[in-house]
């Protein structure tokens, strides 16, 4: 329908219309030219006449009189789709500009946490001693403004649709992220310590990776332990496993807060537990170039899941009764 009526041709340029007006006009030629051929005919300048004229040619006029008709609902089917066209014009227009204000709104929603812990960090290094300022410079894993047009793709595609529906990919991929996490840390229930160097590699670069891959902008590494897993070095960024499982689950925060700019958006329970993880209740295991010097078994999924409950009071007293 549409390449019979294309909307961005005239009335006259349609095939259809110029077919509309021709194949009447040759039927009526050809069967005018058949009466005239086979018909006695004279001339009588008379009402009788003219009569007979339109009594004899009156299938030619007929013909010539279906062009009218024809043309009209052409003419007709051509206007709607103009207006059609014209429709989807200004509602690709409309999606267009929404779609550039809610990429605007979502930049400035994603950037805001930035430039404030930005600006914080760079107050925090002006009043620090010298000595300190270089630490003042950790900001918190974060997405860089020239990123948030890469993570607005991922959460909507490349060409959102109308309502600016988010898609679960990244979502999942969260997911994903954080059970990975907690299969790693299995190991840490036995003391087995080549499982444990493993696991704390695997971390390392399950967490690296995930924060590449989403642009997600992780604090520098002021020190680094080299802890060799399958004949590799990881480079590990701090001597102290408990405070690096600490902020395993950061790296997903500034993604979180760009899928909360989607009011529909809600967290899955995996991901909520993340968030809320609790802080400091990991035992202490001092990490050292190769070797794990102090191996306290935990269950990292059960501190996960039930943070609050009295398992931890139990890992206390076990760690008190060990150092006594």
């Amino acid at each position: 329908m549409l390449k019979m009526f294309d909307p961005k041709k005239s009335l006259l340029e349609l095939r259809i219309v110029q077919l509309a007006f021709v194949i009447p006009l040759i039927f009526s030629v050809a069967i005018a030219i058949a009466i005239i051929c086979n018909t006695n005919l004279y001339f009588k300048f008379s009402a009788d006449g003219f009569n007979e004229m339109f009594n004899l040619f009156k299938i030619p006029f007929g013909f010539l009189g279906l062009i009218i008709p024809l043309v009209a609902l052409c003419a007709s089917n051509h206007r709607s789709e103009q207006t059609k066209a014209q429709i989807n014009q200004s509602a690709e227009q409309n999606h267009f500009s929404n779609r550039f204000k809610h990429l605007e709104e979502f930049e400035k929603h994603c950037t805001k946490n930035y430039y404030e812990e930005k600006e914080k960090n760079e107050n925090s290094i002006k009043t620090s001693p010298p000595a300190l300022a270089s630490f003042s410079r950790n900001m918190a894993p974060h997405i860089h403004p020239k990123f948030v047009r890469k993570i607005y793709a991922k959460i909507y595609g490349e060409k959102p649709d109308v309502d600016f529906v988010m898609r679960e990919s990244l979502q999942n991929e969260i997911n994903e992220y954080i059970q990975n996490i907690l299969v790693q840390t299995e190991s840490f229930k036995g003391k087995n310590q080549y499982e444990w160097q493993d696991s704390i590699s695997n971390l390392y670069w399950l967490r690296k990776d995930f924060s590449e891959k989403y642009n997600v902008t992780l604090p520098p590494e002021l020190q680094k332990i080299f802890i060799t897993h399958n004949g590799f070095h990881t480079p590990f960024p701090v001597d102290e496993l408990s405070s690096y499982l600490d902020n395993i689950f950061d790296v997903i925060e500034p993604l979180v807060v760009a899928m909360e700019f989607d009011t529909h958006y809600k967290q899955s329970s995996l991901i909520l537990q993340a968030l809320e993880f609790q802080k400091g209740v990991v035992p202490k295991c001092k990490i050292e170039p190769n070797a794990i010097v102090e191996i306290n078994q935990f269950d990292f999924v059960n501190i996960f899941w039930h943070g609050d409950d009295e398992y931890f009071e139990k890992i206390r007293s076990e760690i008190r009764h060990n150092h006594e």
